[in-house]
């Protein structure tokens, strides 16, 4: 993952001094550490993924994980013991940064109607390819003869062994994205990266819909070596661990539905001039987040933003780390980044994530485990519930405490677009040790849908996020649809105007569920039918035409 070529300058060491010096007062003793609890300690070698199917169970974890190793390898976790599910080791150029890169499985997955599965590696010559497999039917345990099928035509990078990039992840939109680096060497000497023509160094998208052999898109370009990167489960925004050159490396942000970005490389390393030569003066999407090459680390490797339950203290929080030096990296949901140098692992080459947003992670050397990433000393308050309601113009916001020690303060917040928060009124906290119910009602005259969270607030200053809860307009729509994230298969439809139908849709655009609304008026709770976890659209169909809500099913 890293280059050979260095290059110093004298902007880049200025540069370096201060980020160190910000680094270095930072600290997350209040936030809590985030940690590494490990599960698997023996049976892996040199694992390089995390694939977990999206029909994983149980609750808070998934005792099924699919562990990728480079050598082409596939092991599958049951919970307790490690078992061989696939070897592709004759298909594959294996040897330095080459070999199997990524796994993972389709949205819809439930391993009887879709048992589609799909893997990136290195094959002829280290060209990289695209393939899709298929579990057996009645057996999710093995693999269904002859099922692997090359989708794309294998995307040359015989040239060089390094930079293969090598990350694949559904979108929001169900579409198959892949990450390519920019050919290998040092400095892009294929000066691939901004060649618009070339399909290295660029975010790709599959559609799978399409004739095989698939000619990936274009979605990004300027990318160096992007080996791990994730979509946000919740808001579909998309976050890239960036490897750098010699002086910087970097995570770049894309926010959902976004097309057309140059992330820089190789005009830029980081935020730093690195080849001016024949770039264009503007429209450069520059990193969310650089640090500078040494006691930082040397290969940043992407993670996930955290949108599971067990940890609220971590919720919204985006969580990455670098190979070399273990160091954690996190940006609070207020856009704050910090790192972490305490309790850390090196080597670990993969995050995975549950369909829970439970995180786990891979090391290579020295050796080569599996870990459940768990965060410790969190805030002393636990939140039991949080809800609201909106009647014209009033949002109130309700929400209980059953654990309080030394809490200040609640800071209410409000959006309109799940990203930038301002404040709408502050709540003191009760002083009980056992917790209390609080209500707060927020007076916004605005048409459009709203977004609200907790910012909870400790004696020493400390904060915690709340999960977000969005609210529609009654006047924009005269229906809404919640909760955005269904846990119990149930799923409410507030209808202030007559509606005829409601339909589940699931990520591919297959209609999965239907039931009449005719009669219905007020609040109502509809029982969803048991389907696959993943991202849906629930639609209500009325007169004046129809109301769209993305949910995820958990």
């Amino acid at each position: 993952m890293r280059p050979v070529l260095s290059q110093t300058n004298r902007m880049t060491k200025l540069y370096t001094a201060l980020i160190a010096a910000l680094l270095s007062s930072l600290s997350f003793s209040a936030r809590g550490q985030i940690t590494f609890a490990p599960i698997a300690t023996t049976g892996l070698t040199n694992p390089i993924d995390i694939a977990i199917p999206p029909n994983a169970s149980p609750a808070n974890g998934s005792t099924r994980m699919f562990i990728a190793q480079q050598d082409g390898l596939i092991r599958l976790w049951n919970g307790t013991s490690f078992s061989d599910f696939l070897n592709i080791n004759s298909v594959l150029t294996t040897g330095g940064e080459r070999g199997l890169l990524s796994m993972t499985f389709h949205p819809n997955y439930n391993g009887t109607s879709n048992r589609d599965f799909f893997l990136f590696y290195t094959g002829a010559s280290g060209n990289l390819v695209v393939a899709r497999y298929r579990t057996q039917s009645g057996n999710p345990d093995a693999v269904e003869a002859g099922s692997g099928t090359v989708l794309i035509n294998p995307i040359d990078h015989s040239t060089y062994s390094n930079h293969n990039g090598g990350d694949l992840n559904f979108g929001p939109d169900g579409y198959l994205y892949l990450t390519t680096g920019d050919g290998g060497s040092g400095g892009d000497p294929l000066e691939a990266a901004q060649n618009p023509s070339s399909l290295l160094g660029k975010l790709l998208r599959i559609d799978l819909a399409a004739p095989i052999p698939i000619t990936p898109q274009v979605i990004d370009i300027g990318l160096r070596n992007p080996f791990r990167w994730s979509f946000d489960k919740i808001t579909g925004d998309a976050w890239i661990g960036n490897v750098g050159q010699s002086n910087w490396e970097e995570i770049n942000y894309k926010p959902a539905g976004s097309t057309g970005l140059n992330f820089g490389w190789d005009c830029y390393e980081g935020n730093v001039v690195f080849e001016p030569a024949g770039c264009p003066a503007s429209g450069f999407t520059f990193p969310s987040y650089a640090y500078p090459t040494g006691s930082e680390g040397r290969s940043i490797i992407g993670g996930y933003v955290y949108r599971g339950t067990e940890y609220p203290a971590l919720y919204g929080y985006y969580i990455a780390t670098d190979y070399y030096s273990g160091r954690i990296f996190r940006r609070s949901p207020s856009g704050v980044w910090a790192a972490q140098t305490t309790g850390t692992v090196a080597s670990v080459a993969s995050f995975g994530e549950a369909p829970d947003g439970t995180l786990y992670a891979v090391s290579q050397f020295p050796n080569h485990d599996l870990y459940k990433v768990t965060l410790t000393g969190v805030l002393p308050v636990v939140l039991s519930n949080f809800s609201s309601n909106r009647t014209g113009t009033v949002s109130e916001l309700k929400w209980t405490t059953t654990v309080e020690q030394n809490t200040a303060r609640f800071r209410i917040e409000y959006s309109r677009n799940a990203a930038n928060f301002q404040t709408a009124g502050v709540v003191q906290a009760s002083r009980n040790a056992n917790g209390r119910q609080y209500s707060f009602q927020h007076n916004y005259a605005g048409t459009e849908d709203l977004f609200y969270r907790l910012v909870i607030e400790d004696d020493d200053g400390s904060l915690s996020y709340s999960s977000i809860i969005k609210l529609t307009s009654s006047g924009k729509s005269g229906i809404r649809i919640y909760p955005t994230i269904i846990r119990n298969n149930t799923i409410t439809i507030e209808l202030n105007k007559p509606a005829n139908k409601l339909q589940l849709v699931n990520n591919s655009g297959a209609l999965v569920f239907e039931k009449s609304l005719q009669g219905m008026n007020g609040t109502n709770a509809i029982l969803l039918p048991a389907v696959a976890k993943g991202v849906y659209v629930v639609q209500v169909m009325s007169n004046d035409g129809i109301k769209k809500e993305k949910v995820v099913i958990e």
